[in-house]
């Protein structure tokens, strides 16, 4: 699965991490699911963060200038570093996902969109079994 996936799924996840009354196992499959992508998650945005700074135009002290919380940089420096956090969120991640069935999780109300996001941990063969 790609890094990009995972930063997709982000408000999902924060939506079925807030849902009260699933069972204790879809709970615990969740949880562990969220933990594991926001240590992924927060790794990207660590590296985001240097890269930033890394092209960021800087101040008399070498420090990254920042204004209105967006890095200044140059249009050249930009292209740059958006080639690169592309490439970077193209990279396979490698994470064990616990699957949970659409049922498990209907409490949750999430749209067609978040549902799309958190497919990867979506168990859609067990779905099909209970129709």
């Amino acid at each position: 699965m790609k890094l990009l996936q995972l930063i997709n799924a982000e408000r999902a996840l924060g939506t079925l991490g807030n849902t009260k009354g699933l069972s204790s196992i879809t709970a615990y499959r969740i949880s562990k699911n969220i933990k594991a992508i926001l240590e992924e998650i927060k790794t990207y945005n660590d590296t985001r963060t240097k890269m930033c700074e890394e092209y960021a135009d800087k101040d008399k002290e070498g420090k990254p200038i920042i204004k209105d919380n967006k890095y200044i940089m140059s249009t050249e420096k930009e292209i740059q570093l958006n080639e690169e956090l592309g490439k970077l969120l193209n990279e396979d991640v490698d994470i064990q996902i616990k699957k949970v069935s659409l049922v498990d999780i209907n409490k949750a109300g999430l749209s067609p969109l978040e549902l799309d996001s958190i497919e990867f941990m979506l168990d859609l063969e067990e779905d099909k079994e209970e129709k």
